[in-house]
């Protein structure tokens, strides 16, 4: 599987402590149709629309914010992952992050994931002031898989 396709592990529960199914929507960019056939598993994007209610969704943030704008009804939704969270910093998409920030409703915990968020201690005590919620960074400053680079110069890649 490519690093684009969300895994589960195996025997992976997505219920609460209380035993209650969570719902979840899972902002992540993929356009790969093979996410899942699981009806526990959903995909909506611009080109892929399956399984909508499932308990875990993955969307674009794009699609999220257009849900926000059109008063969908996200009172059963626990959690907002936001994978490549860096974007927040993105002059053309980062706006959007901000708004979600401040439109999703309090009840629902955001996590954000990034391996290239530099100003992330900015970014933490922002979303902390706006959502007046404690937030916590998670760091971790050794790659578990190390970013390499290869430069080839005189020819096109």
């Amino acid at each position: 599987k490519s690093h684009k396709e969300p895994v589960l592990p195996e025997g992976y529960d997505y219920r609460n402590d209380t035993g209650h199914e969570l719902d979840a929507y899972y902002e992540q960019m993929n356009r790969n149709d093979t996410v899942s056939n699981s009806s526990n598993i959903g995909i909506l994007t611009g080109d892929t629309k399956k399984h909508r209610e499932a308990p875990i969704v993955v969307m674009t943030t794009e699609i999220l914010h257009t849900m926000c704008l059109g008063g969908e009804d996200l009172t059963d939704v626990s959690y907002v992952v936001f994978d490549e969270a860096h974007y927040i910093n993105d002059v053309d998409r980062g706006w959007v992050y901000e708004q979600l920030i401040e439109m999703l409703p309090n009840h629902i915990t955001l996590v954000f994931l990034s391996a290239t968020l530099r100003n992330d201690i900015e970014v933490a005590n922002w979303i902390g002031r706006v959502r007046q919620k404690p937030v916590y960074v998670c760091k971790l400053e050794r790659r578990p898989i190390p970013l390499k680079y290869h430069l080839y110069p005189g020819e096109p890649v």
